[in-house]
């Protein structure tokens, strides 16, 4: 059986791969090698570089071998737990049958990618939260993420915070609210990657922002929370006029308590200019 760890959604997996080895000094000829669900299948296949669902007489020489890489993309439904996905890669030689079962977990979420957020939001802990590229919350507006909630991050995607961030983790480390990358698999050397750090940039607070985080587990970023920087523009003036006016009237301001901040590549925790309190971190 080939696994995938937990998919989310519409989120293509990485790419995963066996080999078919022939111990023979001779070479051998497999009649057929084929996706058992075909085209309606949710996985992909290449045979020896060649893609498809189906591959005819493939030769592997004496004493060789050759890939089959496999990857999978899982359709949303209904379910708010994981689900289970199977397909099987069928080989067909000197009529003999064997197969290699394709096992994948799949797991429904919230997807925000460049999104914003214009008014008040709530989320609560009905399905993962799943922010690629960014999300942004505009000035006036406040998100508020109670206990139990997890948001995972895309590489290199960010929270934005220009108006208030409220995270409510609830008063028992069993509430807490997580944020960590979403790469729920393991490298080639089955270490997770949910144990190195870089996996998503951070939270950033601009000018202006407020922030109250209450039990807040966050791991695996570059830059862990950062409050102090400017809203950019692609108008280099402007944001030097913004730069210039930088100072402790205009700093945001973050409370953040009984919170775990662990595992980041650059910062736990950065302020430029900014009003940070911390207790019980």
């Amino acid at each position: 059986t080939l696994k995938f760890d937990t998919i989310f959604t519409t989120l293509g997996s990485t790419t995963k791969f066996f080999t078919i080895r022939n111990t023979d000094k001779n070479p051998v000829i497999i009649d057929e090698i084929k996706l058992a669900g075909g085209t309606n299948s949710s996985y992909r296949i290449n045979v020896d570089g060649d893609a498809g669902t189906s591959f005819s007489n493939i030769e592997i020489p004496a004493n060789d071998s050759i890939y089959v890489f496999v990857e999978v993309t899982i359709d949303p439904n209904t379910n708010n737990l994981p689900f289970v996905l199977y397909d099987s890669i069928q080989f067909f030689s000197n009529n003999k049958q064997q197969q290699v079962i394709l096992e994948a977990y799949g797991q429904n979420a919230h997807f925000f990618d460049g999104d914003t957020i214009y008014n008040n939001t709530t989320w609560n802990n009905d399905l993962p939260f799943v922010i690629l590229n960014y999300l942004y919350i505009d000035a006036g507006a406040s998100l508020n993420i109670n206990q139990n909630c997890t948001v995972y991050f895309g590489g290199s995607a960010a929270l934005l915070v220009n108006g208030n961030l409220t995270i409510n983790g609830g008063n028992d480390t069993s509430e807490a609210v997580t944020f960590r990358g979403y790469r729920l698999d393991n490298d080639i050397s089955g270490t997770a990657y949910d144990k190195y750090p870089g996996q998503w940039l951070g939270v950033f607070f601009l000018r202006n922002s407020t922030g109250n985080i209450n039990n807040l587990n966050l791991r695996n970023s570059s830059y862990g929370i950062n409050a102090g920087n400017i809203s950019t523009t692609d108008n280099a003036e402007q944001n030097l006029i913004a730069l210039q006016n930088v100072n402790i009237n205009n700093a945001p301001i973050v409370n953040i308590s009984n919170s775990k901040i662990y595992n980041n590549l650059f910062y736990g925790i950065f302020g430029f200019n900014a009003i940070i309190n911390g207790e019980n971190l």
